[in-house]
């Protein structure tokens, strides 16, 4: 069965007085596919194309002044323009269409800064694509050219540009769907829905399944991208890169690359009557210094800056990822929305000295989790927000390998190349982390091997509580001559903690909290002090504790617990295997409960009672116990193998018929 098709020409000899004009619009024309009819007049062209119609032409320029239109069946009608003649197309005049229009080019598309495109949806492609994808509806392209636009590309069901190389100057505006630069050696565009998901790779002879990534979550349709493809090896993915510095406005919005990743400018996927969109920003090599707004009234866009939530999920991840101080990222609830998640990831290095903004909306709506990470190292020196005036507040999740904080300066960041900071072992001042609890967002400082605070971190929000810090580690935390207050913020130190990468850490790191000439001060909040054990057996250690202020004092775990200064809190809870030694007189203990699986050595001054704690409704230990007190009164049983109980300004009230003391 042969298809039909059909070619019609107007008007071709009104291009035959100027070399210049002869060469611009459509040449040599070959439909392949389908019913086609082209006319010009003057520095007019209509192409008519029926659903599906493929074109192979010699040239396709559009020259200033010059205008294409296409006329198609429907907005969903498609037609393909395929370019042979081996040398780039160039765009500086105008192209209509209300329909899919595809321009594809090994050569490459150059869209200059007159050019207006509107269509229906847009695809440049320095590249190619099978008659078989495009009839079967397929967007699957094999790259090889580069891509540019400085001009004005507007298409309302979506802009895909995709090359080896892709550059945006101008503006590129999809209103009500997706706006997508990629750069690799194939890629596979997918609509779903209402959603369009996006894969990069290589083009490789053995052909592995490439990278999935999501455009608004969701997975990949088809579990192989390029089976069936060509196998020739193509550039490298170094040689790949995608740069914007122009403007881009769509629902949603997708930038990726194989190699190097650059976008400036701005991104807006901002909705004022309803979610903002989600936007992604991934490559090898990421550099981000735009603005980005995806904030939205029921909700507010997720955006991926080199990697999804702790370098996981299917989005490709970055090796270096670099935020400038040009950059903001804004994700927050207008009204009353909730904010969305942002996420800034490198599996090597992170820099970021940008701002992220997650906060919920002014009448109501939570802050987001937000996290700005690097696996190995972290450079932090921007700022984060995730408050609520009216809701819960959001958490900044800080992860790198180790983490140090130390007096280094708030400036901003002074290299933004790929190779700068690389080998930074420090990772940010104490001033980027108050300038996020300030505002009551909570931080979560997260390392796989140790971290180690040599500066004072001093919380003051003036609205309220400060947020709450968690030193998360699965190696030791330390603090040298430093000082923690956290406003009424709850303080969280998590020693070999469970959740830890254990391939990356440094199987060296002794875990423990130690400190020297150091002090907590968490006023009205609670701090907790959990030694874990990796969920390895036999791996473990212990609590020193400083000079310490706090509602509660919770120690759970470790093989040891002592102190080099006063304890003050209303309640102390102490669940241990290893030996309990609390001995100085000025330790000021409200109410006291424990399970202590060796002895307990526990002082102080003024009233202590034992009585129940989050749930724990006695003091136990299997050793010998000693208290020694002003008062010691008692609301709950001690259970002791012996006990010596001294009272030095009060008496002992041991009144519990519950208590086991041998």
């Amino acid at each position: 069965m042969h298809e039909f098709r059909a070619l019609s020409v107007v008007g071709l000899l009104a291009f035959s007085a100027g070399v210049a004009l002869a060469q611009s619009g459509p040449q040599g024309a070959e439909v392949v596919r389908g019913n086609v009819q082209i006319e010009r007049n003057g520095a007019n062209t209509v192409i008519r194309a029926g659903d599906r119609a493929i074109i192979n032409y010699r040239s396709f320029d559009v020259a200033s002044g010059e205008l294409v239109r296409f006329v198609q069946p429907s907005a969903n009608a498609r037609v393909l323009n395929r370019i042979t003649g081996g040398a780039p197309t160039r765009i500086d005049g105008s192209i209509q269409a209300n329909g899919r229009v595809y321009f594809v080019n090994r050569a490459g598309i150059a869209f200059g800064a007159g050019s207006v495109v509107d269509a229906g949806r847009f695809y440049a492609i320095a590249g190619n694509i099978t008659d078989r994808d495009f009839v079967r509806g397929v967007d699957r392209f094999t790259l090889t050219g580069s891509v540019s636009n400085e001009g004005s590309i507007s298409a309302k069901d979506g802009v895909v540009l995709a090359g080896q190389t892709v550059t945006n100057a101008g503006t590129i505006s999809s209103v009500d769907a997706s706006a997508v630069m990629v750069a690799g050696g194939q890629v596979l565009v997918r609509e779903g829905d209402g959603r369009t998901y996006v894969s990069v790779g290589e083009v490789a002879a053995s052909k592995p399944a490439a990278r999935r990534a999501s455009l608004g979550g969701g997975d990949m349709l088809g579990s192989r991208l390029f089976a069936g493809e060509q196998t020739s090896q193509l550039s490298s993915s170094s040689s790949t890169n995608v740069t914007s510095t122009g403007t881009i406005a769509a629902r949603q919005v997708h930038v990726e690359s194989t190699g190097t990743t650059s976008v400036a400018g701005a991104i807006d996927t901002s909705n004022m009557a309803g979610a903002g969109g989600d936007v992604r920003v991934l490559g090898e090599r990421v550099r981000l210094a735009a603005d980005v707004d995806a904030r939205g009234t029921t909700h507010g866009g997720d955006v991926l800056v080199g990697g999804n939530w702790q370098g996981g999920g299917d989005e490709r991840r970055a090796q270096t990822t670099i935020v400038t101080s040009d950059a903001t990222i804004n994700t927050s609830g207008v009204g009353s929305g909730s904010a969305g998640t942002a996420v800034v990831w490198a599996d090597g290095h992170t820099s970021f000295a940008g701002t992220m903004l997650a906060m919920g909306g002014e009448q109501g709506g939570d802050g987001a989790w937000i996290e700005v990470s690097g696996k190995d190292t972290l450079d932090f020196r921007g700022f984060a927000n995730a408050s609520a005036a009216k809701g819960e507040n959001g958490t900044l999740l800080l992860d790198p390998r180790n983490i140090t904080i130390i007096n280094g300066g708030s400036g901003t960041l002074s290299g933004t190349g790929f190779n700068d900071n690389v080998n930074n072992d420090v990772s940010f001042d104490a001033d980027a982390v108050t300038a996020v609890t300030n505002t009551g967002t909570n931080v979560i400082l997260q390392a796989n091997t140790s971290i180690s605070v040599e500066e004072d971190i001093i919380s003051n929000n003036p609205s309220g509580n400060g947020g709450d810090i968690t030193l998360q580690s699965g190696g030791p935390v330390f603090m040298f001559n430093a000082s923690i207050v956290t406003d009424g913020g709850d303080l969280n130190i998590l020693i070999n903690d469970s959740n830890a990468n254990l391939g990356d850490r440094n199987p060296a790191a002794l875990g423990q909290f130690f400190t020297s000439s150091s002090s907590i001060n968490a006023g009205g909040g609670d701090v907790l002090i959990r030694v874990g054990s990796l969920g390895i057996s036999g791996v473990n250690g212990g609590a020193r504790v400083d000079v310490l202020t706090a509602n509660r004092l919770t120690i759970d775990g470790g093989t040891s617990v002592s102190q080099i200064g006063d304890i003050v809190v209303n309640e102390l809870l102490i669940q241990t295997s290893g030996p309990v030694t609390l001995d100085r007189a000025g330790n000021s203990i409200g109410k006291l409960a424990g399970d202590i699986s060796n002895t307990a050595t526990i002082h102080g001054t003024g009233a202590v009672t034992i009585d129940e704690i989050s749930s724990v409704n006695r003091l136990r230990s299997t050793g010998a116990m000693t208290l020694d007190f002003g008062t010691i009164l008692q609301n709950k049983p001690i259970d002791a193998p012996s006990l010596v109980a001294t009272a030095r300004s009060g008496g002992v009230l041991l009144p519990n018929i519950s208590n086991t003391v041998a």
